[in-house]
């Protein structure tokens, strides 16, 4: 199984002594370590890494070195992600990280983030009435007076919703 840079990150930390604690603190060499929350709400900490002679310095999010220490390698496994199982992302404590699917990993969230997301993800995937649109070059409309009619400022748009729609069966001769 090859690993990612970030994945050779959590094992090289682990490796050189970096150490997650029962509450998710991060400790090295006894001392405990400042972390910083990055652009995804997580906490993580930066190691400078050698890959192929060369310094790099990567973040290590604590709940993966965490989940490293509790579960090993089954981690890196494809389809497998660490879980806050109690959807605080910020909450690393040894009982609260566990791993699973990413559909498990989504019921971990709150139902209000859920909800969310999924309307975003709607927002979308519909966004004029197909069924109207494909009505209308039924009986005959031109792209441009569709356009006109339901204010829909792209021809590419109607194009796409006549020729891939899933109504437009319903609608074709």
């Amino acid at each position: 199984m090859k690993k990612s840079i970030s994945n050779i990150a959590i094992i090289d930390a682990y490796n050189k002594g970096y150490i997650v604690d029962e509450n998710g603190g991060v400790f090295y060499k006894g001392k405990k370590r400042s972390l910083r929350i990055n652009t995804n709400g997580y906490y993580s900490f930066s190691i400078r890494l050698n890959v192929e002679g060369k310094g790099i310095i990567r973040l290590v999010h604590v709940h993966r070195l965490q989940a490293y220490q509790k579960f090993g390698n089954k981690i890196f496994k494809k389809g497998i992600q660490v879980r806050h199982l109690d959807s605080n992302r910020l909450n690393n404590k040894i009982n609260n990280i566990g791993i699973g699917t990413p559909k498990e990993n989504n019921i971990d969230k709150p139902k209000e983030e859920m909800l969310q997301g999924i309307l975003y993800a709607v927002s979308f995937t519909k966004k004029h009435n197909h069924e109207e649109v494909l009505k209308l070059r039924s009986e005959g409309f031109s792209y441009k007076q569709i356009m006109k009619k339901l204010n829909i400022k792209s021809k590419g748009s109607i194009g796409f919703i006549i020729n891939n729609s899933t109504a437009s069966k319903i609608y074709k001769k």
